[in-house]
Order: C-alpha cells, then structure tokens, then sequence
C-alpha cells in the first residue's frame, strides 16, 4: 500500500539532514567566520542535548497520541522557520549564540519529525 503523506514527510526529513551535515561546517565558517573547530563542538553539544531530549519526545509523544497530527506539524514548522534564519545569520558578536539557539530548534523539530515517522 503506498501512502503519500508518509512519504512527503520522510522526504521532508530527508532533506533537512543535508544542509546541517554537508552546507553548515562551509557556511559557518566562511560566511560567519566561525573556525570549524567550533562548529563541531557545537554539533557535538547539539546531539548531547538530543540524548537527553528525544527520549523525553518519545515519551510525550507516546503520552499524547491523538496529538500526532499537531506534532507533525510543529516538526514541519520549526525546520521551515530555522532553515532561513540559519542560512540567514550573520557574522558579529553572538553568532555562535545565534547558531546554537537556531540549531536547537532546528535539531529539535527534526527528532521530532523522525521520531513520528
């Protein structure tokens, strides 16, 4: 049986891992001027704070699961709204701030999103 909408939203999921993994370190560091260095720690950091948080998604997830449509839709939102303010930072003083708060939501609407899938 195929199922469209699944298969939107594994797309969906897809391609958000690629600009993090491949687009992000050469952004960081040539157009904010962040050594690459920091851009792993702060990748490392980012995935730290998912061992602690997609085991708590799981959990509300399971805890709620007539609101899976709403959690669908809150991961779908928090990548469109972090991908352009991500791609959109600028260099200056609070940048790597900037780049952690972004990621968070960023990485925290993606575990969502595949914890759903």
């Amino acid at each position: 049986m195929i199922y469209p909408r699944v298969s939107l939203y594994a797309l969906m999921l897809a391609a958000a891992g690629i600009p993090l993994y491949i687009h992000l370190p050469r952004f960081a560091s040539v157009q904010l001027g962040i050594g690459l260095g920091t851009v792993g720690t702060v990748l490392l950091a980012i995935r730290l704070i998912d061992l602690v948080q997609d085991p708590a998604i799981g959990w509300v997830i399971d805890r709620w699961p007539r609101a899976q449509s709403f959690f669908a839709l809150s991961a779908a939102a928090g990548l469109a709204i972090g991908f352009p303010i991500l791609f959109n930072l600028q260099p200056g003083s609070g940048v790597v701030a900037q780049l952690v708060g972004t990621l968070v939501l960023l990485f925290s609407a993606y575990s969502l999103g595949m914890i759903l899938l």
